[in-house]
């Protein structure tokens, strides 16, 4: 099974990621309230600034400090 460091020593499984969303949008802010509602949301920002969610297939999100960008080109490496 391949991971991908989220930052701040946490890593998750690349086959288990739906989507890297951009935390700026309504709808993205939605389906994390939703998430924390349920209990379904991890942050592993640390306290900092969340630059990106990623969704994974169990339903869980995760909030991180790295942007978008960063976590699709480390998901990109080989």
């Amino acid at each position: 099974m391949d991971y991908v460091n989220i930052g701040f020593s946490n890593v998750i499984s690349k086959n288990k990621i739906v989507g890297v969303l951009s935390p700026n949008l309504s709808s993205t802010k939605q389906l994390v309230a939703k998430s924390k509602e349920k209990d379904l949301v991890i942050d592993v920002t640390t306290n900092r600034k969340i630059k990106s969610i990623i969704v994974m297939e169990t339903g869980h999100i995760f909030l991180c400090a790295l942007s978008t960008e960063t976590i699709m080109s480390r998901l990109n490496q080989d």
